[in-house]
Parts: C-alpha cells; sequence; structure tokens
C-alpha cells in the first residue's frame, strides 16, 4: 500500500503543480494585459489633454500656432490642424489632429472636429416658409429658383414651407418661374420659426442698425449683419452687397430699383420685394404672430425680382461671419479614435 500511495501522492503534486502554473501563467497574463491597457488609457487620456489645448487655441488666440507639441510626464503629444483635404468640412469647421507617443515607441491618434456656432440657418430652399401663418404673394415676372447658382450640384426646392402649397402661396399671371430639386415647392411639416431663434437672438446682439440709406452695408468680400428696425426702403446701389438682412417682428422692408444683394435675408416682419432685386443665396420667413402691419402675414414680391440659391454664396457667409460670443469656445462635434 505504501508505493501505490506515494504513486498517487506524487501523481497529485505533480497535477497541482501543473494547475498551479498555469494559474501563475495566467496571472502574469491578465497582469500583462491590464499593464497594456493602463498605458493605452493613458495615452488616451495625455491625447485628450492635447485636443482640449487645440480646441483653447482656436477659441481664444487670435493667430494659433500649429503644430504644436507638449510634454506631460515624459509622454509627448502632438497636435495640428488638418487642412481638410478630401473631407467635407463646412467653412467654419476645423479638424484637429493628435498623436501622444511614449511607453517605448506606443502611439495613441484621435481626430476631432470642431466649429464655432454655425452662423446661419441650414439653407432648406431659395425661400423657406417657417410660420404656419406665412403667405406669399407672387405677381410679375419673378423667378425663384432652388438650382445651385454656383454649378456643384447641390440643388433644393425652390420654396420649401411648414404649410402645403396651396395655403402658403398666391400666384397670378403667368410671367413667374419657379423652380428648384426634388420639386419648385416642397412641404416639410417638420420646419418651425423656433430653428430661427437663436441666429435672431445673435444677430440682434451683433448686427449693425440701418438708418438710412447712407448705412454701409456689407459686400460680399466683407459680408455684415444689418438690422432693418422700423419701416424702410432700400433701393440698392451700383455695388452688391453682402451678408445677412434681419427684419425684425414689427418692421416692414421694402426692397426695389437694382437691388443686388449676395447672402441670406431674415424675415420675421414684412418684407416686399419689387423692381429689379437680384438675392443670390436664401431668404427664410419666421411666423410674423407679433408683427404690427395689418398684412404682417403677407409678403409680397413683384416686378422681376430674382431670388436664387447659391452654396458658394452660403459658404461664404459661413466662413466670414462670426456669431460666436467673446471667449465662446468652438463645439467638437465629432471625435474619432
Amino acid at each position: 500500500m505504501g508505493r501505490p500511495l506515494l504513486i498517487i501522492v506524487t501523481g497529485l503534486t505533480v497535477v497541482f503543480g501543473i494547475i498551479q502554473l498555469g494559474v501563475w501563467q495566467r496571472i502574469s497574463l491578465i497582469d500583462e494585459d491590464n499593464s497594456e491597457s493602463a498605458k493605452e488609457y493613458d495615452l488616451r487620456h495625455h491625447a485628450r489633454s492635447g485636443l482640449d489645448e487645440g480646441i483653447r487655441k482656436i477659441s481664444h488666440e487670435e493667430n494659433p500656432a500649429f503644430p504644436f507639441e507638449l510634454m506631460v510626464d515624459g509622454i509627448s503629444i502632438e497636435v495640428d490642424v488638418y487642412d481638410g483635404t478630401g473631407m467635407d468640412l463646412q467653412p467654419h469647421q476645423t479638424r484637429l489632429d493628435v498623436r501622444a507617443r511614449g511607453y517605448g515607441g506606443k502611439t495613441y491618434e484621435m481626430h476631432a472636429i470642431v466649429q464655432r456656432p454655425q452662423p446661419i440657418p441650414e439653407t432648406k430652399g431659395a425661400v423657406g416658409l417657417y410660420g404656419e401663418n406665412n403667405h406669399l404673394n407672387i405677381r410679375g415676372d419673378v423667378e425663384i429658383s432652388g438650382y445651385d447658382q454656383s454649378g456643384s450640384g447641390h440643388d433644393l426646392p425652390g420654396i420649401v414651407g411648414v404649410s402645403d402649397e396651396e395655403d402658403a402661396l398666391s400666384m397670378s399671371g403667368n410671367a413667374y418661374t419657379i423652380e428648384g430639386e426634388p420639386d419648385e415647392y416642397v412641404q416639410d411639416e417638420e420646419m418651425n420659426t423656433s430653428e430661427l431663434d437663436e441666429y435672431y437672438e445673435r444677430y440682434m446682439e451683433m448686427g449693425q442698425r440701418f438708418t438710412d440709406e447712407s448705412t454701409s452695408f456689407g459686400t460680399p468680400d466683407n459680408p455684415e449683419i444689418m438690422i432693418m428696425e422700423g419701416e424702410n426702403s432700400f433701393s440698392g446701389g451700383t455695388d452688391t452687397m453682402g451678408g445677412v438682412i434681419v427684419v425684425p417682428p414689427g418692421s416692414k422692408l421694402e426692397l426695389g430699383g437694382n437691388f443686388e444683394f449676395e447672402g441670406l435675408i431674415l424675415n420675421l416682419g414684412q418684407l416686399e420685394v419689387r423692381g429689379n432685386v437680384d438675392i443670390s443665396g436664401g431668404i427664410m420667413f419666421g411666423d410674423n404672430s407679433e408683427a404690427d402691419f395689418e398684412d404682417a402675414d403677407e409678403h409680397e414680391m413683384t416686378g422681376t425680382s430674382r431670388i436664387s440659391f447659391d452654396s458658394s454664396v452660403i459658404n461664404n457667409l459661413k466662413e466670414k461671419i462670426d456669431i460666436s460670443h467673446p471667449n465662446e469656445p468652438k463645439q467638437m462635434v465629432a471625435l474619432y479614435e
């Protein structure tokens, strides 16, 4: 009995030894995995710190220098601005590339899209009727086109509105033209004048007030925000104007003569367009329930007016108009790791 017992004990010892070895190997692998995970986590943490510094620079420094490098706890953090080649970046957006290096050459990369507040509402058509009470009267040789005049093929409806076409439009004569893609008029029941509220508030804070026709308007190269309070009539001049025109609730704007404008008109009051008026960009009509005029919900377009969508005009506004508040940080809208 002694010898067999010895063999059994010896066998069990070997088995337990093998099991223990396997356990220690497993613990060792877990420790190694945890160590690698800890290193990756640490690199990611440092990369995010570099990203935060990059956002701070482009938000608050007038001429931030890129690329730049930080050295923190023996980890190198490189931050650069990507030129946007091959990416569908908007003019008010920036891509930041971050690379953290450490632990014997290990790297962690992340890419972020950051932007200042979008300076204009989303353009849905050459003319947008956001208010349920909006009604557009079209008479004469009026042309409204949602076909992109820049030739990029980013075509939109001629008119898009929250109400159906019968309630939104009154047209007389047969000289008018409304065209666009996928149709001349598209109903979008999800549209709401509240989409315009934040832009209106920022424009009212930052725009200059129109006093008379001697007031200096912006140009396509230097677009401005112009607030048209009260009753105003403007006939334009020899130069093309550019920027954003805002007609507040209770105000009235009549455009006539040879008025040429590249930009956006945000109308929350009453707008009349007469004469040889050429608007490239778009017009957005909000809900006029607060207007004081008897026919405040009636917007007239007569004469030989032309309103056309142009994505190059819209992109120019996005690039050159800034509605950020002082020290307002840029917003991160996408992060890729």
